[in-house]
């Protein structure tokens, strides 16, 4: 009878105990991914072969490309018509 007990505490535990460790898991998984994407976007690459002195990051790169299309969407709209 206690054996069964013991045994039954025993597979209770282990039950939670990897629920923590795939919690765990998961939390390194996600600060894997949010390292690469930090990584992307940050780093600066030459996209420009014209002027290789200026390496810009993919975020200016999206950000320039944002501005621009505002620029050019703002000047549209204000002309008469």
């Amino acid at each position: 009878m206690i054996r069964k007990q013991i045994s039954k505490l025993h597979s209770a535990m282990s039950v939670c105990q990897a629920e923590r460790m795939q919690r765990g898991q998961a939390v390194v998984e996600y600060m894997a991914v949010c390292a690469a994407l930090t990584f992307a976007l940050f780093v600066p690459i030459q996209d420009n072969p014209a002027s290789p002195d200026e390496p810009r990051t993919t975020w200016e790169i999206v950000v320039n490309g944002f501005q621009e299309a505002y620029r050019n969407i703002s000047y549209a709209i204000s002309l008469p018509s």
